[in-house]
């Protein structure tokens, strides 16, 4: 990765020159304050983040900024127990990474959601052959469907983003959980 990005820079700098990089070096090192910091204010509260929601509820920059590390943390620890446990399948480890890494994104938006559309499908096929019942169809279907009730600047409902992604995280564990118990069960010679 280290060696393609910098072929990709000395290429560039062979064909548009090495004026255009010490201009952005200029730009990233000395911003305008301005235009940065306004501007990067402006986009934070346009998210689906849990920074975003808790300016909109008010919360002090500060809470906002412990609140977005508390869901990171959250997610991260999620990622790290399905991860530990061998019970759970590959495809449900990806699962579950797709969603947290929406949940403890500083920064998501709308286009960010595919990422649940796929844990929330992954979580559909995986469970399908046991039996959902049609309840167990709210949580994925409101994953698939954040995008309509976002960003939380425009509607109320987009305050419960991180809810249903947690949501979701919590449905796949659950669910996968029950049905490893139930197989270990099975192969025991017990009945489920």
């Amino acid at each position: 990765m280290v060696v393609s990005g910098l072929v990709l820079t000395l290429v560039s700098g062979l064909i548009f020159g090495v004026g255009l990089w010490e201009q952005w070096l200029n730009v990233m090192l000395h911003p305008r304050q301005d235009v940065a910091y306004t501007g990067i204010a402006y986009g934070r509260m346009w998210d689906d983040s849990a920074y975003t929601i808790a300016k909109l509820l008010g919360a002090p920059e500060i809470a906002a900024n412990v609140a977005q590390g508390c869901v990171m943390a959250v997610a991260a620890g999620c990622v790290f127990y399905v991860y530990l446990r061998r019970l759970f399948s590959s495809e449900m480890k990806f699962s579950v990474v797709m969603a947290a890494s929406v949940a403890a994104a500083p920064h998501v938006s709308q286009y960010d959601m595919v990422l649940l559309a796929y844990a929330a499908t992954s979580y559909i096929v995986m469970f399908a052959k046991a039996g959902i019942r049609p309840a167990q169809f709210i949580i994925p279907c409101l994953a698939w469907l954040l995008p309509f009730f976002c960003p939380p600047i425009r509607t109320v409902t987009g305050d419960a983003v991180p809810l249903v992604i947690f949501a979701l995280i919590f449905v796949l564990i659950s669910r996968a959980s029950k049905a490893q118990a139930a197989s270990d069960l099975a192969h025991a010679g017990m009945p489920a």
